[in-house]
Parts: structure tokens; sequence; C-alpha cells
């Protein structure tokens, strides 16, 4: 029938590593943790030969894919959707989000 499978390595990725695909789940909150492993993926110079989610893991998972700029795009998106707080002074103040996602 033939030997084991074979894989090709993932794009980006070094050494030896093997072709992976990254799966990523939905629920608001808990989507949103898979921007810190895509990030750490990327620190290790790592990258999936697919990405797949559900939910908020699949927006997740489109921007990444689509987009060079992909955490930028989700923090600009997060941003637009936050409810706004809104200073003393009568201005939105998001600096708290902002740091949150960096």
């Amino acid at each position: 029938m033939g030997g084991p499978p074979t894989s090709r390595p993932a794009a980006g990725a070094t050494g030896s590593s093997r072709a992976f695909a990254l799966v990523l789940c939905g629920g608001g909150a808990r989507g949103c943790v898979h921007v810190g492993v895509l990030r750490a993926l990327e620190h290790l110079d790592l990258r999936p030969a697919a990405v797949v989610g559900v939910s908020t893991g699949a927006v997740v998972a489109a921007a990444y894919a689509l987009r060079h700029d992909w955490y930028r795009a989700l923090l600009e998106m997060q941003l637009a959707m936050s409810p706004r707080v809104v200073s003393r002074a009568g201005r939105p103040r998001t600096a708290g989000l902002r740091r949150a996602w960096s």
C-alpha cells in the first residue's frame, strides 16, 4: 500500500518541522485568545499550512489567512466594535483596549 504519509514544511517553518493545520474555536473571549497563539507561532517562525475556525475563531483565522497585517486589522476591528468609554472631556478612551491587545 505505501509507506508513511509525507508532509511538507509549512511556509516559514524552520528546521525539520512538519506541516500542521490550526483549528480555532469560538466562544467570544476564548476565540480572541487565538491571537496570542498565532503571535507566539510567528515568534517561533512557524506558520500553519491551514487555519480554520468557528465563530470568533473563524474571524481570527480569516484575518490571519487574508492579511499580512492581520494583527493590526483585528485590533482595529476590536476597537471599532467595542463600546466607547467616554472620558470626562467627552473623548473616547481606548488606551486600555490597546494595552490589552498588545
